[in-house]
């Protein structure tokens, strides 16, 4: 018809024909139709290239703008310390709180770290023993290098001066000695049952010696002067500690000190016999 021949006409140019996108049915161009290097980006659509038509690896540094990867794009635990440029931790990306003592390194809080200014003592007069602190001065604060002893052989009884061992020096294993002031008696005969037979908890020292005391040191003194009194005091299990005293002379007091275990309640069992009579002191005790 005349109709046709007008469109055929109007695709004829050069000596040869030329196809319309109306002359093309839908789905009609396969990949096969598309000659390569054909499709530029001018030809994609907004939108059509998702996950799947990307290659793994192909997105470089280069293919990424500026300020595009925000912290939603940052997988969990992803960036570590390698990531992480030099001095590219400043105060505004550390977190409130977040510098504990563990991430400070020795040594490197000075003054100048400090908000508050550190007291200061003069040097006039000298710091006295009660102003250092129980095992502050170690090895290093010294300016000089001690003498050393060496252990074998173990230090002998010539090597200690008279009088330096005191209470206080002894552990015997079992924590720290805590002294005490006696003035008076703590406890004497007045009111005790002296007949030779044992009484159980009969000694109650709850009220000089502190809950958690694990030992006490207790001194016994007969002021009588009645030969061979005795007084005993035992741990209450009867069986692993004991403190005795026997008077042995009518001329002068008689007086024993002795470790002994304390038990939790703090009572001690006692057995005695009548006489002039006795008194009994807590020097102290090992808590």
């Amino acid at each position: 018809s005349s109709e046709d021949y007008l469109t055929k006409m109007s695709h004829f140019s050069g000596g040869q024909y030329t196809v319309a996108t109306e002359d093309i049915k839908d789905n009609a161009v396969t990949s096969e139709k598309i000659r390569d290097g054909a499709v530029t980006k001018e030809k994609m659509a907004d939108g059509i290239i998702g996950t799947a038509e990307i290659i793994d690896g192909s997105i470089t540094a280069a293919k990424l703008a500026s300020n595009s990867v925000t912290a939603a794009k940052i997988a969990a635990n992803a960036v570590g310390s390698s990531e992480i440029a030099a001095n590219a931790v400043g105060p505004t990306e550390i977190a409130n709180n977040a510098v504990t003592t563990l991430k400070i390194a020795d040594g490197n809080v000075t003054p100048a770290k400090l908000s508050f200014s550190v007291p200061t003592r003069p040097m006039v007069p000298p710091i006295a023993t009660d102003e250092i602190a129980n095992g502050a001065v170690t090895p290093p604060k010294l300016s000089f290098t001690p003498a050393i002893r060496p252990l074998a052989p173990p230090v002998t009884t010539d090597e200690i001066a008279n009088g330096a061992v005191t209470v206080e020096k002894l552990t015997l294993g079992i924590g720290r000695f805590v002294a005490r002031e006696v003035p008076v008696p703590d406890f004497n005969d007045v009111g005790k049952t002296l007949n030779g037979t044992w009484q159980i908890n009969g000694l109650d020292l709850s009220a000089i010696l502190p809950a958690g005391a694990v030992a006490g040191l207790i001194g016994l003194e007969f002021v009588g002067g009645v030969i061979n009194d005795y007084l005993t005091l035992r741990t209450r299990d009867g069986v692993s500690n004991y403190i005795e005293a026997v008077d042995v002379t009518t001329t002068r007091a008689v007086v024993v000190q002795g470790i002994i275990k304390i038990e939790p309640d703090r009572q001690l069992d006692y057995k005695g016999t009548p006489g002039g009579g006795f008194n009994g002191y807590v020097l102290g005790w090992w808590i």
